[in-house]
């Protein structure tokens, strides 16, 4: 395939670009894409068309990296040859630097297939961008106000791409969530829909904290099953709208906190027994969608289920760091259901009276406006007997602790250190040295203690993760 003397001079321009970011130790997961677009518009596109084998598009507010991260396990054990954007770099800035760095000088892909983690506001932009054969829907839910808004912002956005301008990709979809299947009423293409089933429960009211509790007629939505969060078996009593049909089915969760979980998974007519490393029951919901979108683009169900056993947490997703003295488990949260599950999921097997540390920053990239801290639903994780200490760390360490106040914990346990040094240092000195200290983060404070393991060489670089 030939290309233009611009476009060769953007690929080897960014590449350059890569090796200037790795100098000057700044990971450059979007700056190569950018330089690279500056100098060939359109370049993203151009490149993406040699992706025959299939590209996948995988969105949600919440485990799109994992998601991703297992997919691309899945596509490689099938023998696929996979360019991934697997840094989390999701914007298109950030899918244009993993194009281009995939390719040779003469532009040619190392890769016939596509898998790409993608901002859920950037869903319209990104599928022109690559044309998706697959793409995967995975959930929705409050997130960051100052830069995504509503969620009716969202579902109008998913809607044009899906519904009002219809794409020739298969689209896989949570039927758990209300908002999803909401996004994609009246949709003409089929959908493949996945979800858990389990066992009716007598409570079929709304739970306390939801982002999805009225239908689109107006009514209140009831559930006849109830994972986490809006997510389950949910119907309404006004209008009869319910959970569609399922095509990949999951059921029989056993959740092991840190250690992972065990379901059953129903693809077609084949029945799975599963069992993954990966914590918490939203991490059985991601690796059900990627087994989902999987089989909707051509991998055998056998094939797809065979490496989900090997598959570790991602960068700051559950994965355990061990110093010296002390080892420490990332959790990386950026909005009110995924600080929740984090939170729930790491008490599931923490020492009694441990200690935790919380780092929140406001810098742009973590959403500048940090009153979804309040729609946590601390009250119901946290006990006074679930710890001894909390350290709040971060910019806005006074918030959280704050938070944490109203939210009924014992103030004179509550320590306040900003320099996140400080905070790794006192939460260090407090707990017990066989302990594991759960370790919650927005996007930039993980960067920033990420950046400092590597200093103190607990990790490696991060584009090694």
């Amino acid at each position: 395939m030939s290309y233009s003397l611009r476009l060769l001079t953007a690929i080897a321009a960014a590449k350059a670009a890569r090796t200037l970011s790795r100098i000057c130790r700044h990971g450059g997961s979007t700056f190569p894409g950018i330089v690279a677009e500056h100098i060939a518009p359109g370049i993203s596109r151009q490149l993406a068309q040699q992706l025959t084998r299939g590209r996948f598009l995988v969105s949600g507010t919440n485990g799109k990296t994992t998601t991703t991260r297992v997919l691309s396990a899945i596509l490689r054990h099938a023998g696929w040859r996979v360019v991934h954007n697997r840094q989390g770099a999701n914007l298109p800035s950030g899918i244009a630097a993993t194009l281009v760095l995939a390719t040779d000088p003469l532009g040619s892909l190392n890769a016939y297939a596509g898998l790409f983690e993608v901002d859920e506001a950037y869903v319209p932009a990104i599928t022109t961008i690559i044309q998706p054969t697959v793409a995967l829907l995975h959930n929705l839910s409050r997130d960051q106000l100052d830069r995504y808004g509503e969620l009716d912002h969202l579902l109008r956005l998913w809607r044009e791409t899906f519904v009002d301008h219809p794409t020739s990709a298969t689209v896989v979809a949570n039927a758990d969530d209300p908002l999803v299947v909401r996004a994609l009423e009246h949709i003409e293409t089929p959908i493949v829909w996945y979800g858990f089933s389990l066992p009716e429960s007598q409570n079929s009211t709304p739970i306390d904290f939801t982002d999805a509790r009225y239908c689109s007629c107006g009514a209140v939505l009831s559930y006849r099953s109830i994972l986490y969060g809006h997510f389950g078996q949910w119907y309404c009593r006004q209008c009869g709208r319910e959970r569609p049909p399922l095509d990949v089915s999951g059921s029989q969760p056993i959740l092991r906190g840190a250690a992972g979980s065990r379901f059953s998974a129903k693809i077609a007519d084949a029945h799975f027994d599963i069992t993954i490393q990966l914590p918490g029951f939203y991490n059985a919901a991601n690796v059900l969608g990627a087994l989902a979108a999987a089989v909707a683009g051509g991998v055998p169900p056998n094939t797809a289920v065979a490496p989900l056993a090997q598959i570790s947490p991602a960068y700051g997703r559950g994965e355990l760091v061990e110093s010296e003295s002390h080892r420490l488990r990332l959790w990386l949260v950026k909005n009110p259901m995924g600080f929740l599950q984090a939170l729930t999921t790491a008490l599931y097997d923490q020492s009694p009276r441990g200690v935790l540390l919380m780092a929140i920053n406001d810098r742009i990239a973590d959403g500048q406006d940090v009153s979804w801290l309040w729609d946590v639903d601390f009250e119901k994780a946290l006990t006074a007997d679930s710890f001894s200490a909390i350290v709040c760390s971060g910019t806005r360490a006074c918030d959280i602790a704050v938070r944490l106040k109203y939210a009924g914990m014992p103030v004179d346990r509550l320590i306040i250190r900003e320099q996140l040094l400080t905070g790794v240092e006192t939460a260090f000195a407090l707990a017990q040295g066989d302990s594991i200290l759960p370790v919650f983060a927005t996007y930039t404070a993980m960067r920033a203690l990420r950046e400092l393991f590597v200093r103190l060489r607990w990790v490696g670089p991060e584009w090694e993760v």
